[in-house]
């Protein structure tokens, strides 16, 4: 498993239960990784390779070296912990975004992270999320916010009666461009 030092091929076949769930009836059943994971896909160290991701060291073991111009080893099952060398190929970064969004595989609005687990969203302020500014709180909890869901419901309700952008971005001390995206629901999209 990944602490050992030395394992073997035969090692990391014998970590394997072959007659795993059937995705996708045309590719027969998956080959499930029964010993470490990491976030959902097999961790295994093999002598010469170090440690890796199990369905990584599958396809090197079946196929040979992962060639460098398509870097990421893809599942045809959509099946993380899935080490069945047929179904899986091998592709790049963009080839392995456009298949998650077109397998449906993408979490957004109520499978966002945000929204099944917004207690680990942290305010916008602290080093790690200003890296990574898809991972800031929303609305309120954002740090940075300026406005309240208060104050966004107020500027919907004011432009709907007709009240011009620029007296609204006055009163709420904040730019054009923001009142804007308010109203057209492109930012605040959370508060009704």
């Amino acid at each position: 498993m990944a602490g050992r030092k030395s394992n073997t091929p035969t090692d990391f076949w014998a970590n394997i239960e072959y007659f795993g769930p059937v995705i996708r009836p045309d590719l027969g059943p998956c080959w499930i990784w029964a010993g470490g994971r990491d976030g959902g896909y097999g961790r295994f160290r093999l002598r010469l390779l170090g440690e890796r991701s199990a369905h990584r060291i599958a396809w090197i073991l079946a196929y040979g070296p992962i060639p460098a111009s398509k870097p990421c080893v893809l599942h045809h099952c959509d099946n993380p912990p899935c080490v069945r060398p047929d179904h899986l190929h091998v592709g790049t970064n963009r080839q392995n975004i456009e298949e998650r969004h077109s397998r449906g595989r993408s979490a957004r609005g109520d499978r966002s992270g945000a929204r099944l687990h917004p207690e680990k969203w942290h305010r916008g302020d602290d080093h790690h999320n200003r890296k990574h500014p898809e991972r800031m709180a929303r609305g309120e909890r954002n740090g940075f916010s300026k406005l309240t869901e208060d104050a966004v419901r107020d500027i919907r309700r004011r432009r709907a009666e007709g009240e011009t952008l620029r007296s609204i971005a006055a009163d709420h001390n904040v730019n054009l461009t923001c009142v804007h995206k308010i109203v057209m629901r492109e930012s605040w999209k959370h508060v009704h």
